[in-house]
């Protein structure tokens, strides 16, 4: 299975389990697709590549299977 990367930034002050799409300072799709094992390890390299995350900030790093994505967005 696929995964899709989404790479949420948030404030430090922003607990994390509350880091969310709603929350986030900034809501980035990392491109490409990838296995689940490295999923995570994409989203941290491309938060840190893109440098969006700043000072008294964090990235949360979201995986979303494509069938969920693609079951999400019919009808």
């Amino acid at each position: 299975m696929l995964y899709t990367v989404y790479v949420a930034v948030c404030l430090a002050s922003t607990p994390i389990k509350d880091c969310n799409q709603n929350t986030a300072q900034d809501w980035m799709v990392a491109p490409g697709t990838f296995s689940l094992s490295y999923c995570m390890v994409h989203g941290q390299k491309f938060a840190a590549e893109s440098h969006m995350v700043r000072n008294g900030e964090y990235a949360k790093i979201f995986c979303q299977s494509l069938t969920t994505t693609r079951a999400a967005n019919v009808g």
